[in-house]
C-alpha cells in the first residue's frame, strides 16, 4: 500500500514538472510581436528623413527666387539711369553757340543800337542783329559770299555779305578765302528789304568772324 503511495506521488510531481516545462516554452513565442513593431519603426523613419530633405531644397528654391525678385527692380533702376545723362548731354549742345562769344548777349534787345539779337522770326522790312555759328556757306562769287548762321536758340538766317576780303574777325585778323570753313562764329547786322518775297536773301555789310574756342 505504501508502494503504491509512493507512486502515485513521483505521477503527480512528474506530471507537475511537464506542466512546468510547457509554460516555460510557450512564452518566448509570445514576445516576437514587438520585435516586429520595432523593425516597423526602424523602415519608416527613413521615409520621413526622405520627406524633410525634399522640403529643404524647395524652400531654398523658393528664397532664391524671392531674392531674384527683388534684385529685378534695381536693374531697372540702373537701366534708367542713363536716360538723364543723355538729357544732361543735350543741353551742352543746346548752349554750344554760345560759346566763344564771351558775355556777348545772345538774345533780346541789344542795349546800344535798340535791335533785337537773334530774334525767332523775321518780317520784311525788319532790321536786326544775329549772332551764331555759321553751319552753311556758299562763297561764289567771293564778291557776294552767302552765309547760314545759327543762332544759341535755333533760329537759322541765311544772309549774303559784304566780299570775303573785307570779312576780319574780332581781333583783326583775316583768313583767305581757302580758309573759311563751317562752325566759325559770326556777328551781323542783318537787314531784310520791305519787299522782299520769301525766297530772297537777307542781307549785311558788317559781318565780324568770331573764333570758337
Amino acid at each position: 500500500m505504501r508502494n503504491i503511495i509512493v507512486y502515485i506521488v513521483l505521477v503527480v510531481n512528474l506530471l507537475l514538472l511537464a506542466a512546468c516545462g510547457g509554460s516555460t516554452t510557450a512564452e518566448p513565442v509570445a514576445d516576437s510581436p514587438p520585435a516586429a513593431q520595432e523593425e516597423q519603426e526602424v523602415v519608416a523613419e527613413p521615409e520621413e528623413v526622405e520627406e524633410a530633405a525634399t522640403e529643404e531644397p524647395a524652400e531654398e528654391e523658393m528664397a532664391e527666387e524671392e531674392v531674384m525678385e527683388e534684385e529685378a527692380p534695381a536693374d531697372e533702376a540702373s537701366a534708367e539711369e542713363p536716360a538723364g545723362d543723355e538729357a544732361s548731354a543735350e543741353e551742352p549742345a543746346a548752349e554750344e553757340g554760345a560759346v566763344g562769344f564771351g558775355d556777348m548777349q545772345m538774345s533780346g534787345t541789344d542795349p546800344d543800337t535798340g535791335l533785337e539779337i537773334n530774334p525767332d522770326t523775321v518780317q520784311p522790312g525788319d532790321t536786326f542783329i544775329a549772332r551764331g555759328i555759321v553751319i552753311s556757306m556758299n562763297l561764289t562769287p567771293i564778291t557776294e559770299p552767302e552765309f547760314l548762321i545759327q543762332a544759341p536758340s535755333g533760329s537759322k538766317y541765311r544772309i549774303r555779305t559784304q566780299p570775303l576780303t573785307d570779312i576780319y574777325f574780332i581781333d583783326g585778323s583775316q583768313w583767305q578765302a581757302f580758309e573759311f570753313r563751317q562752325g566759325v562764329g559770326a556777328i551781323a547786322t542783318i537787314t531784310l528789304d520791305a519787299s522782299a518775297s520769301a525766297s530772297d536773301v537777307a542781307t549785311s555789310d558788317d559781318v565780324v568772324l568770331v573764333m570758337m574756342e
